[in-house]
């Protein structure tokens, strides 16, 4: 369950992409310097960032974003069903082109 108010997920997503300065926090997501700093504070008490502004294991849990320290098992049934799809796709793409070949090959498509 999300226990993230609507601003806290945007402040966490904005933070998560690299913005570590509060004026840029708020520039991103369009509130007040003192609004992002509220909201940063409670990211921290709830133990989504630390005091440096990093974001925790909780957020990407939570927010259901990879990281470099976890493989894709670790976030759940979502993240492998996206992985499984993409690598089934690349496989049927790489079958059509090589049907495609053979029968350019051979003369049948011209």
């Amino acid at each position: 369950m999300n226990m993230l108010s609507e601003m806290e997920e945007l402040v966490l997503k904005a933070v998560m992409l690299g913005e570590k300065r509060v004026d840029k926090i708020a520039k991103k997501c369009g509130i007040s310097e003192i609004l992002a700093e509220k909201i940063a504070e409670r990211l921290i008490e709830k133990g989504y960032l630390d005091y440096e502004l990093k974001p925790l294991e909780r957020a990407y849990m939570e927010l259901k974003w990879m990281d470099r320290k976890h493989a894709p098992s670790y976030y759940g049934e979502d993240v492998r069903k996206l992985i499984t799809l993409v690598a089934d796709l690349a496989v049927v793409i790489a079958v059509i082109v090589f049907i495609g070949s053979l029968l350019y090959f051979f003369g049948i498509i011209g």
